[in-house]
């Protein structure tokens, strides 16, 4: 019976949670499922967002078109890391490694010629 009424507090809470996602902005929900800098339009539906809700949200200017497939929040403050996020968007299940690798970590002094 404890395994039966954990499946249902799960549902519920899911319930609660996209009945919350509903009454919030769209890039408020963004930012709710997770999304705090790049993402790529299939990142969408953890965010309960529509296609037609991003062109929406790229012409109030709240998203900005990176690559062909990849959005940024207009609010994300760039940082040391961008160009490296930036192809780690790009690119699924991409790894870093090498100097790129160290100098995400900040190891060593030696910095990486190009991303």
């Amino acid at each position: 019976m404890d395994q039966a009424q954990n499946v249902g507090n799960t549902r519920y809470n899911a319930f609660i949670m996209r009945q919350a996602l509903k009454n919030m902005e769209p890039v408020d929900r963004l930012k709710a499922a997770g999304i705090v800098g790049f993402f790529r339009a299939a990142q969408l539906e953890e965010a309960g967002l529509t296609r037609d809700q991003i062109r929406s949200l790229l012409r109030s200017g709240s998203i900005e078109w990176v690559h062909r497939g990849l959005y940024r929040l207009a609010d994300a403050e760039p940082t040391e890391n961008y160009s490296l996020a930036m192809a780690c968007s790009l690119v699924p299940n991409s790894i870093v490694c090498l100097l790129s690798a160290l100098r995400v970590q900040d190891i060593g002094t030696q910095a990486p010629a190009e991303v």
